[in-house]
């Protein structure tokens, strides 16, 4: 049995390069004026996130989306960065860095965002009734 072996340098057998967006970040400001930069969670981050806190705390809807998916979200605080969180220990870090000041910035974006889809919901919800009639 003659088998001939091939073997490819990696330079060789990658040809394509696959182009990535780079991160997007959304901008606040706190109260004590520091900025803050928050990452869109991947469904990735999201399933380990769940890893992360716990069974216990990932049933706890209160706990999930009022502190660890904005902790998750935090990459930098003024110019520091922050790795995602992989352990409970790593969220309370994040959110004692973040203090009340930082959580209120962050809360009042959320609640700004959902406020923008649901007039978005309830503009389309309109035109779908105008459509409707005619």
């Amino acid at each position: 049995m003659n088998q001939a072996v091939t073997v490819h340098q990696a330079a060789e057998a990658n040809t394509q390069t696959v182009a990535r967006a780079k991160p997007q970040y959304t901008e606040l400001t706190d109260s004590l004026g520091r900025v803050i930069k928050l990452r869109q969670l991947s469904p990735v981050q999201e399933s380990r996130l769940i890893l992360a806190v716990g069974p216990e705390h990932a049933a706890n809807a209160v706990y999930l989306n009022t502190f660890a998916v904005p902790a998750a979200q935090v990459a930098y605080i003024d110019a520091e960065p922050y790795g995602f969180p992989t352990t409970l220990a790593e969220i309370e870090m994040v959110l004692h860095d973040l203090d009340t000041e930082g959580m209120h910035a962050i809360i009042d974006h959320m609640v700004m965002k959902n406020e923008e889809a649901r007039a978005a919901l309830a503009k389309m919800l309109d035109a779908e009734k105008e459509a409707a009639k005619n």
